[in-house]
Formats: structure tokens, sequence, C-alpha cells
């Protein structure tokens, strides 16, 4: 062989590991690409799914595809906000930040925890705790849980942290908030012979809280007295042979019992034993423990001392309750559809629809504060997803004054310092409610809404919006199919609402 025809071969070999090593870069590298948005579309999904867990790991594996796409950083942050690891969402966004020096982020960053500089987060994380729960109050969403979830529930809300098969029975660990005890003697069913594990509609027989403070809002000791206050009926005092004294309730079916002393005061550690009711035996019960928050709209905290009058569709028994400290209320329903009116001294009146089910026990309800003549209010309320819809507002004075006001810009002062506007709530967890006053009626505004996280499912929110022109009853927006990200709502011109509707 000549050395010219070796040398050729060579080349021709040499080209061809090239085009080979640039066709496998290619390959690689589209994909990664591919496998992004694969597990960013997945993630969506188990997102607005409420499946945290699912959309945790694929927003992991998202930033691993391509870490240097803020999509990846925002979606992961979402699921852990979901799954209240708050600490975890922010270390993701700072890390995303880095990482990718995205705008994006870090307006996240800003509305969840603060300000930002270059180098980084500088102001104070504030936690804001759920409806309902306030320092020395008792938690009610979480007796609510331990009442009605099911073993699907604590795996997708709050996350399994352990699982054993023991001789009494299977025993079920969350990170932090209860131990899951599901005896297979009592219920022979609990268990999937297929999985070894409870049935994913298997409530447990026992649930042990394990840390009992966190029922009571993190007080070291809380009182009988308190435990009424709060709207909690029935509480006994009784002698217990392996506890001494326990407190003794039921709630929702669940049956309650916590260590305290002869008085009633429950401390801090406190031995605790929750046995929530079966599916059957709520069957055959005569009707639904209802319960829930009477909320201010313009502060977003309880009401206490509004009287709700309850009226079953066609015939039955109105019944009456009344919200004790923290907003709370509880009563007993059968099963059917009803319309609540609620009345408060210094409150606007007002009534709402709602059908009561086995499955739907838990009633939340906002009414607004009265204002003086010519103000007006809009109250955004929606449902679990998106986490966060935020509330615009826009327009000018007759004076040319501009009016702006969102979460960015809460209150909007004229040139004599009046305030003519305000965001008096910014909520970002689901539900709302979201307020905005205007107090300056001699103008044209527009109020939209932005769903903040981008997810596209707006229109599947099951949004509301409520406008109240001084202390009438509101005109009730519900929210519109097609939409995106964006919800033009209404136009004011002078106190005149003209219910829009559409897309912004």
């Amino acid at each position: 062989m000549t050395r010219t025809r070796k040398l050729i071969l060579c080349l021709v070999g040499v080209a061809a590991i090239l085009l080979l090593a640039g066709g496998t870069l290619l390959a690689l590298q589209f994909g990664s690409t591919n496998q992004f948005s694969v597990q960013i579309e997945r993630g969506q999904k188990y997102l607005d799914a409420g499946d945290f867990d699912n959309a945790v790991l694929c927003y992991q594996r998202a930033i691993q595809a391509d870490p240097d796409q803020a999509e990846g950083y925002l979606g992961l942050s979402q699921a852990y906000l979901g799954l209240q690891k708050d600490s975890l969402a922010r270390r993701v966004l700072e890390n995303g930040l880095e990482e990718t020096q995205s705008a994006r982020i870090q307006v996240m960053i800003e509305k969840y925890f603060g300000t930002t500089t270059d180098q980084g987060v500088t102001s104070t994380v504030q936690i804001n705790l759920p409806a309902g729960v306030e320092p020395d109050e008792l938690d009610f969403a979480l007796l609510e849980s331990i009442a009605r979830f099911t073993y699907n529930d604590y795996r997708l809300s709050q996350g399994i942290t352990s699982e054993t098969d023991t001789a009494n029975g299977y025993l079920v660990g969350t990170e932090d908030l209860q131990m899951l005890y599901f005896a297979t003697a009592e219920n022979p069913r609990a268990i999937d012979p297929n999985t070894g594990r409870p049935y994913s509609t298997q409530r447990p027989a026992e649930v042990t809280v394990l840390e009992i403070s966190r029922l009571f809002g993190g007080s070291q000791s809380f009182t009988l007295a308190k435990m009424e206050e709060s709207g909690l009926k029935d509480i006994e005092v009784q002698e217990d042979p392996d506890h001494g004294w326990v407190l003794h309730f039921l709630y929702q079916g669940c049956e309650a019992t916590i260590a305290c002393d002869e008085d009633g005061t429950v401390h801090a550690g406190a031995w605790n034993c929750f046995e929530p009711a079966t599916v059957a035996e709520e069957q055959e019960s005569e009707g639904v423990s209802v319960g829930g928050q009477i909320i201010n709209a313009q502060t977003g905290s309880g009401v206490s001392g509004a009287e709700l009058e309850i009226k079953p569709a066609g015939s039955g028994e109105t019944i009456q309750a009344e919200s004790t400290a923290g907003g709370r209320y509880t009563t007993t329903l059968l099963q059917g559809s009803y319309t609540v009116t609620i009345t408060c001294p210094g409150f606007v009146q007002e009534s709402f629809e709602v059908d009561i089910r086995k499955a739907i026990s838990n009633q939340n309800f906002t009414i607004s504060p009265q204002m003086a003549e010519g103000e007006i209010r809009i109250v955004l309320e929606w449902g679990a997803s998106p986490r966060d819809l935020d509330s615009h507002l826009n327009g000018s004075t007759d004076n040319g004054e501009r009016v702006r006001v969102d979460y960015t810009h809460k209150t909007q002062n004229g040139q004599d310092g009046q305030v003519l506007a305000q965001l008096d709530v910014d909520d970002t967890s689901g539900y709302g409610p979201e307020t905005t006053t205007i107090y300056d009626p001699n103008g044209v505004y527009e109020f939209y809404v932005v769903d903040f996280t981008r997810s596209g499912t707006m229109s599947s929110s099951g949004a509301t919006v409520k406008i109240y022109v001084g202390n009438q009853s509101p005109i009730v927006v519900n929210v519109c199919g097609g939409l995106n990200n964006e919800w033009l709502v209404c136009r004011i011109d002078h106190g005149e609402v003209q219910v829009i509707n559409t897309a912004a």
C-alpha cells in the first residue's frame, strides 16, 4: 500500500471518528434537552394534581438534565412550598438564582421570602400560618387531617418517612407531624396483600401527634378553657389507668385522648392518641360534622361573634351557629344543599350556597367589613391550585393621578397623601382571600388577576371575585374558560361595575 493511500485511509478514519463523536455529542445534547422538557411537563401535571412528592422528583430530574434553565428551580420550589417545606423551597430558589441569574427566580424570592441583593436574600423570612392557625390557638387544619386523611392523603400531602410492618400492625411515620398505626387485627382489610402496604383509601386505626404542642400553635401548655374558647365542644377530663388524667373529645367522628393535669391543662410532649372514624362508621352516622372559619376579607384573620343561619334547600329545620375565638365554628348537618347567611356587627351581611357531603365538611366563609360611602372592595378567592394568584388594579382618578396596586406596590397614595387604593391582603398559599380596596371612586379602573406561577391552569382554579360597592351585596364573577395566565375581571367607572370576564 502506498504512503499516499495510507494517509487517505487515516484521514477518512479520523473524520469518521470525529463525525461519530459529534453525532454522539448532539444526541446527548438533544436527549438532555428532551429529558428536561419531558420532566418539566410531568412535573407541572403532578403540581396541578396536588401530587407534590412526584412533582419534586420530576423537577429534580429536570434540573439534572439542564441546570441552566430557570423552570426546573421554579417548579421544584413550588412543589416544596406545596409540601410546606419553605426552607427547602428558599434554598432551591437561591441555588437557581446563582446558576441562572434569572429575573423570574429573583422575583419569586422577593415575593415569598423578602428582598434580594447581589449577595442574596437580606430580609428576614416571615412565616405565614395557615388560615385558622394562630399562636396559642388550636390548629384545626391538623385536626381535620387527622380525622379525614387516608394513607394516600398522607403520602401525597406530607410525605411518608418510615414504614414498618410490626407484630401489632403496620406503622407509618411522617417527617414531623404524625405517626400512623394501621391495626390489621382490628381491621383485617386495611393492608393490601399484593403490596404489603395499607390500601390507599384506608384511614389509620390510631394517630399520634409526635409533639402535641403542634396542635396548640406551638404553645408549651394549653388549658381546657382555651380549647372550649376555640370551638371544641363536650370536652371531658377523665381518669385513665395508664396515663393518669386525660382529655377526651370527639372531632368530626375522630375520638381524641390527650394526657393532661387534673385541671385539664395539656403540656408539650404529652401522650396522645387519636382514633379516626372509619368510612363504614361515617355511613352509619346521621349527620356530618361541619366546621370552618369566618374570615375578615380586609385582614385575612378570623372573625369571632359572627352568627350563621343555615337553611336547607327545600324543607327542613334552620340551624344556628356562631363563630368563636379565631373565627372558628362547628355544627352538624345532614348531607345536602344549604344557604348560609352570615351576620356580624360591622360587616356586610352575606349569603352563601354550599353543598355538604361526607368528603367535604370543611367550609370557610369570607365576609367584608362595612365601608364608607363610595368605597369599593374586591375580594379574590380560589382553590388549592394554582398556589398563588395575584390581584392587579390599574387606572387613574379624575385628577389625572395614576393608580397601580399589586403585590409589588401595595398602597397607592395621591398627591395630598391620601390613600387612593390598597392591597389589603396578599395570599400566596392558595384559596385566598386576596383583597383590594378602592378609596377614591372618582376614576376609571381595571381589575385583573395574574397566575404568578404561570401554570396555565387559571380556568380550572375555581376562582371567584366578589365586588362590593358600598355596603350592598357583592357582585360575584366566576372564572371563565379559555384562560391561560391572565384574567381581566371588570372595569369600574366612577363606581359603576362593568363585568368583562375574559382573558387579559
